[in-house]
């Protein structure tokens, strides 16, 4: 790639630009690099089908560890989970082994196998301190109903740093458990944080519990205008 091809390349890149990228593949349509990312960039805009054959045809030429990633997660988005783990398994013994035991159990967790995602997690965090493993770990010990295990790797997790979506997972294990006080300031906490908008739902849902009806409602209706719109609806539909 000349100096001036890679010039674009970057710049396309970085402002996701997918008119320039598709230019730049169709005019090099031998350069993998410039494939691979223009496939990334159709996902992003999800044109999953265009991407995967992108990525398919650079498998035909090339054993691509990275096309074989997203090949994985193209299968499962589209719920072809024994595909998906195939692709996935093919990278076990490559570089991106933790990225795809990472993939491997979310799928499984998805899919209810939660001893197998268990134990794809586990093999993660055999060599190394991952802390995406241990949420996902929580998540999946809180559906099992394991709730002091759940409760110890999401604390794991907030030793190591402030994470918002640990936090919510956290407040929502408390309300599960019933622990309502510990729960509602844990969501009370994250309306100035990122996750504000489902820390809002979930205290509309424990002032529900609560019996406080038009507090759950004052939450619900500040959340109409937002991305969780539709379950607000469902909510607001029940108490009315």
């Amino acid at each position: 790639m000349n100096n001036a091809i890679y010039s674009m390349f970057l710049d396309a890149k970085q402002k996701k630009d997918i008119i320039k990228m598709k230019e730049l593949y169709l005019n090099n349509k031998k350069n993998k690099i410039i494939a691979f990312e223009y496939a990334k960039l159709l996902l992003y805009k999800g044109k999953i089908d265009e991407a995967q054959k992108i990525l398919l045809s650079i498998l035909e030429e090339e054993k691509n560890i990275y096309a074989i990633l997203e090949l994985g997660k193209i299968e499962t988005r589209k719920r072809n989970y024994s595909k998906a783990r195939e692709y996935f398994k093919r990278l076990l013994n490559t570089k991106n082994k933790y990225r795809a035991l990472f993939e491997l159990a979310k799928l499984e967790l998805n899919e209810k196998n939660y001893i197998e995602a268990r134990k794809y997690l586990f093999e993660i965090l055999k060599d190394k301190k991952d802390l995406y493993a241990y949420f996902e770990l929580g998540k999946l010990e809180s559906i099992c109903e394991n709730y002091d295990k759940a409760r110890s790797y999401f604390n794991r997790i907030l030793k190591e740093k402030n994470d918002s979506y640990t936090k919510l997972e956290l407040g929502k294990l408390e309300f599960k458990c019933g622990n309502i006080e510990e729960a509602r300031k844990i969501f009370t906490e994250l309306l100035n944080e990122q996750n504000r908008d489902y820390a809002m739902f979930e205290l509309s849902r424990l002032e529900g519990t609560c019996g406080n009806v038009n507090k759950q409602r004052e939450y619900l209706e500040e959340l109409l205008n937002t991305k969780i719109a539709p379950s607000v609806n469902v909510e607001l539909g029940i108490i009315e």
